[in-house]
């Protein structure tokens, strides 16, 4: 007998009567965790990454998962890429059938596997890398018996990311006390999608030399503690360490000054190997025979450098914030020199328990260029509420440059601004601008605000030069196209100061400056300038 079509769609349901005579209607559903896209992090050659991914009854009524298998996208025919179907589990040898699998399901039930409410599987997938290009998507195909879904196959797509190889470099600048030896370590890290080679890593001697009374022959005061071994191939989010030595000598009061460089495919300083003023992101950009080389530079001194810590803003100001509710904001602390600066803690000194610090962690260092962000609460207790100072504790022994006598800063929390002199506060203090395209026209803002009580003069507002003692000068590309005249600023107002940065329609180099934001009342603040190539 055939079914009318009226009637089949009431058959995908079953209808159920409850003990009080209420009619309800029960349901199979399945979902599936991820939803649609396993996106793996791409590895090195002849290694593998697997994920998970979770089916799940998200239904009233059981149902059976029938089967997966690993197929080309619009081609519903199983590949074979499945250890259990060979009777194998995780750990396994390949089997020869599975010599070519990309992708492959490495561990799994037997189906059919039944899936009561709420009950779930989970499926290992796994992929290798087996060559040097990233691979071509795949679709993992969940079959099931659930009648009102028509038996439709659920779908995933397996894609491997091509990504880019980042590499970073815990430290901009090693310093060394004058005189004093000692030993600092190196860290390459890599921060990309994808693997990065470092090729070589080798030291520039530029001054400090001494001769050595064993051999006779001149040699560097800053050496490696054991040769690299290079080249490292290191993975997504792994990393790989050398220490650098400073073995001064005692009647030689010169200045030691090397360069490490680091060699890498990582080409975002890169230039051609044999012409090396130009610039590169591929070897097609250099000529033929040629090699594209990315190379970082890690400055290593005995000069007397210094740590400058610049924080913002001061005073913080929270306003009137009615009791019992609470208030968060946010200190910058960013290390503007170039020696390392140890912050051993950060505490609040008040006259009642209204102010509290977040969870960040109070005690760091802060490398040249390094930034921390710690959070501030505020919750009074009374209508009046209170004041209160943040401290900063660089210590005694070895403080930032711009402490106090204690090795101390100090941030003044207030609910109003009206009775503090003039200050001023800068935001941000990082102007990134490497999204800039190719031959266009990048803009940010800089906004200066005055939080305290009387007019603040800004009375210069430019970027850096060549007689800015302790700046590089600003590269050209950076421009200030408004705000930048002198001017006051009222109690609690703001000025907005516009960069521009035009990065040219050629070349892969990497740009720098710094804004520089001075007062009458206030001093000096400073913000850096950015522009690293845009990624391709």
């Amino acid at each position: 007998m055939r079914l009318s079509r009226l009637l089949i769609p009431a058959l995908l349901w079953l209808t159920t009567a409850c003990d009080d005579g209420i009619a309800t209607t029960e349901s199979a559903n399945i979902t599936l965790n991820p939803a649609a896209q396993m996106t793996f992090n791409r590895v090195g050659e002849g290694q593998t990454k697997a994920l998970q991914v979770r089916v799940q009854h998200s239904g009233d009524i059981p149902f059976n998962i029938t089967g997966m298998y690993i197929t080309q996208p619009g081609l519903d025919q199983p590949n074979g890429c499945d250890l259990g179907q060979y009777g194998l589990s995780a750990g396994a040898q390949l089997p020869p059938e599975m010599a070519d699998c990309v992708f492959f399901i490495e561990t799994r039930p037997q189906w059919p596997k039944q899936l009561d409410e709420a009950q779930f599987i989970d499926v290992d997938i796994r992929y290798r890398q087996l060559g040097p290009d990233a691979p071509s998507p795949m679709e993992l195909v969940v079959l099931h018996d659930i009648v009102s879904l028509r038996h439709e196959p659920k779908r995933i797509s397996l894609v491997v990311q091509s990504g880019v190889p980042q590499l970073s470099v815990n430290r901009t600048t090693i310093a060394f006390p004058p005189g004093v030896g000692g030993s600092e370590l190196v860290t390459f890290h890599n921060l990309g999608t994808a693997p990065l080679r470092i090729e070589r890593v080798y030291m520039r001697h530029i001054s400090g030399t001494v001769t050595d009374p064993r051999t006779g022959e001149a040699r560097a005061f800053f050496r490696f503690q054991s040769p690299p071994d290079t080249p490292w191939d290191v993975d997504q989010d792994e990393s790989e360490s050398l220490t650098v030595i400073y073995e001064p000598d005692p009647a030689n009061g010169e200045t030691a000054i090397s360069e490490l460089i680091i060699e890498s495919n990582d080409y975002t300083n890169g230039h051609c190997a044999a012409a090396v003023e130009t610039r590169c992101a591929s070897a097609a950009q250099c000529a033929a025979g040629d090699r594209c080389v990315g190379e970082q530079t890690v400055r290593i001194t005995s000069e007397e450098v210094q740590g400058i810590l610049q924080i913002e803003p001061n005073p913080l100001v929270f306003g009137v914030v009615q009791a019992p509710n609470m208030l968060e904001k946010k200190v910058n602390i960013l290390n503007v020199g170039l020696r390392s600066v140890d912050v051993l803690g950060i505490t609040i000194e008040q006259p009642s328990e209204e102010y509290s610090l977040g969870g960040e962690q109070t005690s760091f260092r802060l490398q040249g260029a390094g930034s921390r962000q710690i959070t501030v609460r505020y919750q009074p207790r009374s209508v009046e509420g209170s004041d209160a100072v943040l401290v900063i504790d660089t210590g005694r022994d070895q403080p930032a440059d711009n402490a106090d006598d204690e090795g101390k800063f100090r941030v003044d929390l207030v609910r109003t601004g009206d009775t503090l002199p003039p200050s001023m506060s800068v935001n941000p203090l990082v102007v990134d601008l490497s999204t800039t395209a190719r031959g266009e026209t990048g803009k940010a803002i800089v906004t200066v605000s005055n939080p305290g009580g009387a007019p603040l003069s800004l009375t210069r507002v430019a970027l850096s030069g060549e007689a800015d003692v302790g700046l590089l000068a600003t590269d050209p590309e950076f421009q200030i196209t408004a705000g930048g005249a002198p001017m006051s600023l009222a109690p609690a107002d703001t000025h907005e100061i516009e960069i521009s940065f035009t990065r040219p329609a050629e070349g892969n180099a990497v740009y720098a400056g710094t804004l520089i934001v001075e007062s009458a009342e206030a001093g000096q603040k400073t913000v850096s300038l950015a522009a690293s190539p845009p990624r391709e």
